[in-house]
């Protein structure tokens, strides 16, 4: 939806560049039609006709005014900004209109400035009339260079804040059936949203989630490796946690994000590519800059060698904060599962004798229904700590879609993609235009694939499927803390089942000192098993092995291509992408580097917000694909105070 600097900057567009009206209406204005009154309303902000006179060519130069009378008229900003910032009425709070309150700021003295440069223009034109304001023309031609001045300007800060909306031709392109359907599915999603952050059923579905969470995974391992009376079946719950991850994720009706735990698993890409540039060093080949750093204060986009980005935060910080909500919550399954196995101690050995039926039904009912309060007890606990540190780690309660949600925007976006391939097909359009029209047809095209995916249940389980096997981050994901890439969840099943392994070897170890006669020496054989499952190196310690095997793997990339270079006695090939993917948008791409010698040279390079086109993905300089796990040319580091994701 259009913010309101995208309503300004579409009052304040040359006549030219205004929606023509459509054949086959009537010769009245468009506002008399509810269509139109809707999309008016949807676009422009509550000012009156004075107050949105738009500019118009003349000979001066294309943003001059067309009349004294006209630029007078121009831009009463200030009604529009007061109205706008009512809510934000002391002066700290300026620029609280959006997510980049710096340019906003800006834009606000530029409208502050305009307004003022206006007035000056309409008093000495009243005097123009007069004797004492003959010698005043050539003021009013600066004041009138100077508002030209300003608006572009003004533009600019518009394309900063929204690139895509760069002279509002994308809203030009929406019919009006294409922004009715915007505006019902912004609508039925926003009220949606509403009222599920304000719902207690949130609570209900994340218990059922966790509960899921157990039972898939770790109940289909329990069982088995207790029905079966093979304790390294359960080993199947590593890699059975990381594919049903999606699912239980999906029932979630509300997630709260953890940006430190997302920007711990972003270190472990920048990680792995440090290991393999190390490599690449002693064969003369310099590090690249392909990890992308966002500056959580001014917003500057810079690229960074792996080495660079692992100094931009924190990792104490980071991995204590992923700890706290994310591993800490599994003590719950020790300490349950302690109780149990004590019960068989208090009741006596025939309680859970697995070597009758009665004992068998007991002891794997017993440790299902355990594990099923415990997932859903550590899912909660997960959910509710993540919300106390939100305010510092940056988090933010995230709102899952229903499958009608997804529907009306996939209608929506099918709609607008349409009315973008009929104004291009008329080719009036101008070539700078065109360019961005095409751009956005890819862009509304790749997410009309994911909508249209997730618009029915079995295609939304199939496309995080997908997601999680791609081999390149094109697509995101529902829960940000799924994988995201074939190679993540290839680590992700290793880390997980590697730290089964710990508790695999008490099961063994104990199996004889929990025959024994003494009692005591029963109950401790009973209590090391269930600690040793959660405790470190047990399940808690998946994400800091997952990080292992790709700190591994990223080496072995690099002992590669240091063979490869040195064989090939030419150093490293010329890079093929110059760009890179970013992982923080539902498959759409940053802008790409700058094409000069800082591409390759280790040095970090500046990226504006409105510069540098999407940058194709390929290979890279060193061979390396960007399946290779060791930065990919799309990691993307998050401070903690960052929040990426918005919506899910």
């Amino acid at each position: 939806m259009p913010t309101p600097w995208n309503r300004l900057f579409c009052d304040m567009l040359p006549a030219a560049q205004k929606p023509q009206q459509k054949k086959g209406t009537t010769g009245m204005d468009s506002s008399t039609s509810s269509t139109g009154a809707s999309a008016r309303r949807r676009t422009r902000p509550d000012t009156d006709a004075s107050d949105s006179a738009p500019l118009r060519h003349t000979d001066d130069g294309p943003d001059a005014p067309a009349s004294s009378d006209a630029a007078e008229a121009t831009v009463s900003i200030g009604s529009f900004q007061r109205s706008q910032t009512r809510r934000h009425g002391r002066p700290e709070n300026i620029g609280a209109l959006s997510e980049n309150p710096r340019v906003e700021r800006q834009m606000q003295q530029l409208c502050n400035e305009l307004e003022s440069n206006t007035r000056k223009i309409v008093s000495l034109s009243n005097l123009a009339n007069r004797p004492e304001g003959k010698g005043n023309g050539a003021r009013i031609a600066a004041l009138r260079l100077r508002q030209r001045q300003l608006t572009i300007q003004l533009k600019d800060c518009m394309r900063m804040l929204d690139p895509n909306l760069s002279g509002t031709v994308m809203e030009r392109a929406k019919s009006p059936a294409t922004a009715d359907l915007e505006q019902t599915a912004f609508r039925v999603w926003e009220d949606y949203q509403r009222t599920q952050k304000a719902s207690w059923s949130k609570y209900l579905w994340t218990i059922l989630s966790g509960g899921i969470a157990y039972g898939i995974p770790f109940g289909t391992g329990t069982m088995l490796a207790r029905g079966l009376e093979r304790p390294y079946l359960v080993l199947l719950a590593g890699p059975l946690h990381t594919l049903a991850e999606p699912l239980w994720s999906m029932v979630r009706a509300t997630t709260w994000t953890n940006p430190a735990s997302e920007a711990y698993t972003g270190r472990q890409r920048a990680r792995a590519r440090a290991n393999g540039d190390a490599w690449r060093y002693l064969a003369n080949v310099p590090p690249k800059t392909k990890m992308l750093w966002i500056d959580p204060v001014s917003g500057k986009r810079v690229l960074l060698t792996a080495a660079q980005a692992l100094a931009t935060n924190q990792e104490l910080w980071l991995w204590l904060h992923k700890m706290v909500s994310d591993d800490l919550p599994f003590f719950i399954f020790s300490m349950l599962y302690s109780a149990k196995n004590v019960l068989g101690d208090i009741y006596g050995p025939a309680l859970f004798d697995r070597t009758t039926p009665e004992g068998m039904r007991n002891d794997l009912l017993a440790q299902f229904s355990d594990g099923f309060i415990c997932g859903a007890t550590s899912m909660l606990l997960g959910q509710l700590i993540r919300r106390l540190i939100a305010t510092s780690t940056g988090g933010v309660q995230v709102v899952t879609k229903r499958v009608h949600d997804w529907h009306l925007q996939a209608t929506y976006l099918k709609s607008y993609a349409e009315d973008i391939k009929d104004m291009l097909a008329t080719g009036s359009v101008p070539e700078d235009d065109a360019r961005l029209l095409r751009a956005k047809l890819r862009e509304v095209e790749t997410e009309l694939v994911k909508a249209s995916a997730k618009s029915t249940l079995a295609g939304s389980i199939g496309y995080e499927y997908s997601v999680m096997f791609q081999a390149k981050r094109l697509a995101s994901n529902t829960d940000p803390d799924t994988p995201g890439k074939r190679l993540d969840t290839f680590c992700n099943m290793l880390g997980k089942t590697t730290t089964l392994l710990p508790s695999l070897g008490a099961t063994y170890l104990c199996q004889p000192f929990g025959k024994s006669p003494d009692r005591m020496t029963r109950m401790i054989a009973h209590l090391v098993v269930p600690f040793s499952l959660v405790t470190w190196p047990g399940f808690a310690m998946r994400t800091e092995l997952q990080d292992w095997y790709r700190s591994l793997f990223g080496a072995c990339k690099g002992v590669a291509s240091a063979m490869r270079a040195g064989c090939c006695c030419n150093g490293d090939d010329a890079d093929d992408d110059a760009g890179f993917a970013s992982d923080d948008s539902d498959g759409e791409e940053a802008p790409g580097m700058p094409a000069d010698s800082d591409a390759g040279s280790g040095r970090a390079v500046d990226i504006e917000p409105d510069g540098g086109a999407s940058a194709p993905n390929g290979t890279n300089s060193d061979g390396d694909s960007d399946d290779d796990g060791d930065g990919d040319g799309d990691g993307v580091l998050w401070l903690a105070a960052d929040a990426p994701r918005a919506e899910s």
